[in-house]
Protein backbone atom coordinates (compact mmCIF):
# COMPACT_ATOMS: atom_id res chain seq x y z
CA UNK A 1 0.00 0.00 0.00
CA UNK A 2 1.02 3.14 -0.82
CA UNK A 3 1.62 5.47 1.55
CA UNK A 4 0.64 8.53 -0.66
CA UNK A 5 -1.28 11.50 1.19
CA UNK A 6 -4.90 11.14 1.17
CA UNK A 7 -6.24 13.76 -1.00
CA UNK A 8 -9.18 14.89 0.07
CA UNK A 9 -10.52 18.26 -1.92
CA UNK A 10 -13.04 20.04 0.27
CA UNK A 11 -13.41 23.06 -1.93
CA UNK A 12 -14.72 21.64 -4.86
CA UNK A 13 -16.57 23.14 -8.26
CA UNK A 14 -19.66 22.22 -9.55
CA UNK A 15 -21.65 22.70 -12.76
CA UNK A 16 -24.10 24.58 -11.27
CA UNK A 17 -23.77 28.42 -12.15
CA UNK A 18 -23.44 30.89 -9.31
CA UNK A 19 -26.45 32.23 -8.83
CA UNK A 20 -27.74 28.76 -8.80
CA UNK A 21 -25.66 27.35 -6.29
CA UNK A 22 -26.37 30.69 -4.01
CA UNK A 23 -29.96 30.17 -4.32
CA UNK A 24 -29.14 26.29 -3.55
CA UNK A 25 -27.14 27.67 -0.17
CA UNK A 26 -30.58 29.69 0.78
CA UNK A 27 -32.82 27.20 -0.11
CA UNK A 28 -31.01 24.25 2.21
CA UNK A 29 -30.36 27.04 5.22
CA UNK A 30 -34.15 28.01 5.31
CA UNK A 31 -34.82 24.20 5.31
CA UNK A 32 -32.38 23.71 8.46
CA UNK A 33 -34.14 26.37 9.82
CA UNK A 34 -37.13 24.66 9.70
CA UNK A 35 -36.03 21.47 10.42
CA UNK A 36 -34.06 23.53 14.03
CA UNK A 37 -37.97 24.34 14.53
CA UNK A 38 -39.43 21.20 14.35
CA UNK A 39 -36.78 19.59 16.74
CA UNK A 40 -37.19 22.05 19.49
CA UNK A 41 -40.45 22.33 19.47
CA UNK A 42 -40.58 17.97 19.56
CA UNK A 43 -37.65 18.39 22.36
CA UNK A 44 -40.40 20.89 24.51
CA UNK A 45 -43.02 18.15 23.78
CA UNK A 46 -40.62 15.05 25.21
CA UNK A 47 -40.42 17.14 28.15
CA UNK A 48 -43.53 17.49 29.24
CA UNK A 49 -44.07 13.94 28.40
CA UNK A 50 -40.83 12.75 30.20
CA UNK A 51 -42.07 15.13 33.35
CA UNK A 52 -45.82 13.14 33.10
CA UNK A 53 -44.60 10.23 32.99
CA UNK A 54 -42.13 10.62 36.36
CA UNK A 55 -45.51 11.54 37.75
CA UNK A 56 -47.63 8.69 36.47
CA UNK A 57 -44.72 6.50 38.18
CA UNK A 58 -44.55 8.25 41.36
CA UNK A 59 -48.56 7.51 41.45
CA UNK A 60 -48.58 3.81 40.59
CA UNK A 61 -45.83 2.71 42.84
CA UNK A 62 -48.21 4.95 45.43
CA UNK A 63 -50.94 3.27 44.95
CA UNK A 64 -49.19 -0.16 43.90
CA UNK A 65 -48.51 0.10 47.78
CA UNK A 66 -51.44 0.49 49.21
CA UNK A 67 -54.06 -1.26 46.62
CA UNK A 68 -52.51 -3.74 44.41
CA UNK A 69 -56.14 -4.70 43.15
CA UNK A 70 -57.68 -1.09 42.59
CA UNK A 71 -59.51 -0.02 39.60
CA UNK A 72 -57.40 3.22 40.01
CA UNK A 73 -54.47 1.72 40.09
CA UNK A 74 -55.37 -0.14 36.63
CA UNK A 75 -56.16 2.92 35.40
CA UNK A 76 -52.92 4.81 35.98
CA UNK A 77 -51.05 2.41 34.75
CA UNK A 78 -52.84 1.84 31.21
CA UNK A 79 -52.16 5.94 31.31
CA UNK A 80 -48.45 5.32 31.74
CA UNK A 81 -48.37 2.78 28.88
CA UNK A 82 -50.53 4.96 26.31
CA UNK A 83 -47.65 7.62 27.75
CA UNK A 84 -44.94 5.29 26.82
CA UNK A 85 -46.12 4.57 23.39
CA UNK A 86 -46.61 8.55 22.59
CA UNK A 87 -42.33 8.94 24.12
CA UNK A 88 -41.78 6.32 21.51
CA UNK A 89 -43.03 7.95 18.51
CA UNK A 90 -41.51 11.51 19.95
CA UNK A 91 -38.28 10.02 19.84
CA UNK A 92 -38.53 8.50 16.83
CA UNK A 93 -39.52 11.47 15.46
CA UNK A 94 -36.34 13.24 16.93
CA UNK A 95 -34.16 10.56 15.40
CA UNK A 96 -36.00 11.52 11.77
CA UNK A 97 -35.08 15.15 12.58
CA UNK A 98 -31.96 14.23 13.56
CA UNK A 99 -30.96 12.54 10.74
CA UNK A 100 -32.22 14.96 8.39
CA UNK A 101 -30.26 17.68 10.22
CA UNK A 102 -26.98 15.66 9.74
CA UNK A 103 -28.14 15.04 5.95
CA UNK A 104 -28.44 18.84 5.31
CA UNK A 105 -25.57 20.21 7.14
CA UNK A 106 -23.69 17.87 4.54
CA UNK A 107 -24.90 19.88 1.92
CA UNK A 108 -24.63 22.98 3.43
CA UNK A 109 -20.59 22.16 4.03
CA UNK A 110 -20.21 21.44 0.46
CA UNK A 111 -22.44 24.56 -0.77
CA UNK A 112 -20.27 27.04 1.49
CA UNK A 113 -17.53 25.06 0.36
CA UNK A 114 -18.34 25.77 -2.90
CA UNK A 115 -19.40 29.64 -2.65
CA UNK A 116 -16.13 29.59 -0.05
CA UNK A 117 -13.99 28.71 -3.17
CA UNK A 118 -15.73 30.92 -5.77
CA UNK A 119 -15.17 34.06 -3.49
CA UNK A 120 -11.79 33.68 -2.75
CA UNK A 121 -11.08 32.62 -6.82
CA UNK A 122 -12.92 36.22 -7.84
CA UNK A 123 -10.86 38.25 -5.36
CA UNK A 124 -7.51 36.32 -7.15
CA UNK A 125 -8.36 36.86 -10.34
CA UNK A 126 -10.79 40.07 -10.57
CA UNK A 127 -8.96 42.37 -7.89
CA UNK A 128 -9.93 43.60 -4.77
CA UNK A 129 -14.15 44.18 -3.64
CA UNK A 130 -15.22 44.92 -0.05
CA UNK A 131 -18.70 43.62 -0.24
CA UNK A 132 -16.56 39.99 -2.18
CA UNK A 133 -14.42 40.30 0.94
CA UNK A 134 -17.14 40.72 3.61
CA UNK A 135 -19.35 38.26 1.92
CA UNK A 136 -16.32 35.87 2.02
CA UNK A 137 -16.17 36.20 6.04
CA UNK A 138 -19.71 36.05 6.82
CA UNK A 139 -19.65 32.63 4.55
CA UNK A 140 -16.33 31.16 6.65
CA UNK A 141 -17.40 32.41 9.89
CA UNK A 142 -20.75 30.29 9.28
CA UNK A 143 -19.03 27.30 7.01
CA UNK A 144 -17.29 27.13 10.70
CA UNK A 145 -20.14 27.11 12.57
CA UNK A 146 -21.18 23.45 10.78
CA UNK A 147 -18.35 22.02 12.39
CA UNK A 148 -16.26 18.99 10.91
CA UNK A 149 -17.82 15.68 9.01
CA UNK A 150 -16.73 12.49 10.13
CA UNK A 151 -18.67 10.73 8.03
CA UNK A 152 -18.24 9.65 4.52
CA UNK A 153 -18.93 13.25 2.34
CA UNK A 154 -16.64 14.17 -0.07
CA UNK A 155 -14.63 11.02 0.76
CA UNK A 156 -14.83 8.39 -1.62
CA UNK A 157 -15.31 5.41 0.91
CA UNK A 158 -15.71 2.31 -2.40
CA UNK A 159 -14.14 -0.79 -2.03
CA UNK A 160 -11.42 0.19 -3.80
CA UNK A 161 -10.35 2.91 -1.78
CA UNK A 162 -7.21 2.48 0.54
CA UNK A 163 -9.15 3.13 3.74
CA UNK A 164 -12.20 1.46 3.10
CA UNK A 165 -13.03 -0.84 5.73
CA UNK A 166 -13.58 -4.50 3.98
CA UNK A 167 -15.41 -7.14 5.44
CA UNK A 168 -12.98 -9.30 3.80
CA UNK A 169 -9.67 -7.26 5.99
CA UNK A 170 -7.63 -9.64 8.33
CA UNK A 171 -5.84 -8.28 11.38
CA UNK A 172 -3.05 -7.47 9.17
CA UNK A 173 -4.92 -5.20 6.33
CA UNK A 174 -6.80 -3.52 9.35
CA UNK A 175 -3.77 -2.74 10.86
CA UNK A 176 -1.97 -1.90 7.62
CA UNK A 177 -4.44 0.52 7.51
CA UNK A 178 -4.48 2.03 10.67
CA UNK A 179 -0.94 2.76 9.90
CA UNK A 180 -1.67 4.31 7.12
CA UNK A 181 -4.37 6.52 8.55
CA UNK A 182 -1.90 8.06 11.52
CA UNK A 183 0.75 8.30 9.02
CA UNK A 184 -2.07 10.46 7.11
CA UNK A 185 -3.49 12.41 10.16
CA UNK A 186 0.45 12.92 11.02
CA UNK A 187 0.94 14.93 7.55
CA UNK A 188 -2.20 16.31 7.92
CA UNK A 189 -1.67 17.99 11.42
CA UNK A 190 2.07 19.69 10.39
CA UNK A 191 0.26 21.09 7.57
CA UNK A 192 -2.11 22.52 9.95
CA UNK A 193 0.65 24.09 12.32
CA UNK A 194 2.50 25.27 9.40
CA UNK A 195 -0.65 26.69 8.44
CA UNK A 196 -1.41 28.04 11.87
CA UNK A 197 2.40 30.02 11.78
CA UNK A 198 1.90 31.65 9.48
CA UNK A 199 -1.92 33.26 9.97
CA UNK A 200 -0.05 34.02 12.96
CA UNK A 201 2.80 36.17 10.93
CA UNK A 202 0.03 37.51 8.90
CA UNK A 203 -1.62 38.71 11.99
CA UNK A 204 1.31 40.32 12.92
CA UNK A 205 2.05 42.43 9.68
CA UNK A 206 -1.64 43.49 9.80
CA UNK A 207 -0.93 44.50 13.27
CA UNK A 208 2.30 46.61 11.54
CA UNK A 209 0.48 48.06 8.56
CA UNK A 210 -2.37 48.82 11.48
CA UNK A 211 -0.08 50.80 13.57
CA UNK A 212 1.68 52.87 10.29
CA UNK A 213 -1.25 53.93 9.10
CA UNK A 214 -2.20 55.32 12.43
CA UNK A 215 1.17 56.92 12.26
CA UNK A 216 0.48 58.82 9.31
CA UNK A 217 -2.56 59.88 10.11
CA UNK A 218 -5.19 57.17 9.52
CA UNK A 219 -4.63 56.85 5.60
CA UNK A 220 -2.79 53.60 5.47
CA UNK A 221 -4.61 49.97 5.55
CA UNK A 222 -8.46 51.01 6.12
CA UNK A 223 -10.70 48.95 3.37
CA UNK A 224 -12.09 50.98 0.59
CA UNK A 225 -12.13 54.67 1.75
CA UNK A 226 -14.00 57.08 -0.42
CA UNK A 227 -10.99 59.14 -2.05
CA UNK A 228 -10.71 62.70 -2.24
CA UNK A 229 -12.81 64.76 -5.19
CA UNK A 230 -11.64 64.58 -7.82
CA UNK A 231 -11.72 68.00 -9.89
CA UNK A 232 -14.11 68.25 -12.80
CA UNK A 233 -11.70 67.15 -16.19
CA UNK A 234 -13.58 67.44 -19.47
CA UNK A 235 -10.93 66.80 -21.83
CA UNK A 236 -10.53 62.90 -20.01
CA UNK A 237 -12.99 60.42 -20.86
CA UNK A 238 -11.33 58.08 -19.06
CA UNK A 239 -13.47 56.61 -15.83
CA UNK A 240 -12.47 57.11 -12.57
CA UNK A 241 -10.77 53.80 -11.21
CA UNK A 242 -12.34 54.26 -7.84
CA UNK A 243 -10.70 54.16 -4.43
CA UNK A 244 -7.23 51.83 -4.44
CA UNK A 245 -7.61 48.44 -2.46
CA UNK A 246 -6.07 48.73 1.18
CA UNK A 247 -2.71 47.96 1.62
CA UNK A 248 -3.42 44.96 3.89
CA UNK A 249 -5.68 43.26 0.54
CA UNK A 250 -3.14 40.47 -0.36
CA UNK A 251 -2.55 39.51 3.29
CA UNK A 252 -6.13 39.51 4.18
CA UNK A 253 -6.83 37.48 0.88
CA UNK A 254 -4.18 34.66 2.06
CA UNK A 255 -5.16 35.09 5.59
CA UNK A 256 -8.87 33.78 3.76
CA UNK A 257 -7.60 31.33 1.69
CA UNK A 258 -5.15 29.86 4.57
CA UNK A 259 -8.42 29.54 7.03
CA UNK A 260 -10.34 27.81 4.25
CA UNK A 261 -7.08 25.11 3.79
CA UNK A 262 -7.56 24.89 7.38
CA UNK A 263 -11.17 23.60 7.37
CA UNK A 264 -10.24 21.37 4.72
CA UNK A 265 -7.57 19.50 7.13
CA UNK A 266 -10.14 19.53 9.93
CA UNK A 267 -12.50 17.88 7.70
CA UNK A 268 -9.76 15.14 6.94
CA UNK A 269 -8.58 15.25 10.88
CA UNK A 270 -12.20 14.52 11.65
CA UNK A 271 -12.78 11.87 8.64
CA UNK A 272 -8.99 9.92 9.34
CA UNK A 273 -10.65 10.07 13.31
CA UNK A 274 -13.19 8.18 12.09
CA UNK A 275 -11.22 5.53 10.48
CA UNK A 276 -8.89 4.63 12.70
CA UNK A 277 -11.97 4.32 15.58
CA UNK A 278 -13.93 2.69 12.90
CA UNK A 279 -10.67 -0.08 11.96
CA UNK A 280 -10.21 -0.32 15.54
CA UNK A 281 -13.59 -1.79 16.33
CA UNK A 282 -13.48 -4.08 13.80
CA UNK A 283 -9.80 -5.75 14.93
CA UNK A 284 -11.12 -5.86 18.21
CA UNK A 285 -14.02 -7.51 16.80
CA UNK A 286 -11.98 -10.04 14.42
CA UNK A 287 -9.12 -11.20 17.76
CA UNK A 288 -12.31 -11.16 20.36
CA UNK A 289 -14.35 -14.04 17.82
CA UNK A 290 -10.96 -15.64 17.12
CA UNK A 291 -10.39 -15.78 21.09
Amino acid sequence: MTRSLLILPVLIGTVLPAAAQIENLAALKSSRERIDRVSESVQQGRGRFLARKDSLSYLVDSMRSLDPASTGLRRLQLQSRQLLHRLLHVEAKLDSAAADMDSLDQELRSAYDWEISRLIRLLEEEGWDDGLYRQLEVFQDERKELGNAAGPGHYRLDDEHELALNEQDGPGEIRQKVELAQYMAARARKDGHDISHRLECIEQQLLLLQQLGRVEGGAGPQRRRPGPARPLVVDSPSPDPGPPPPAEAPLLLEARRLKARQQELREVMAFLRGRIDAFGERLAQILGGAE
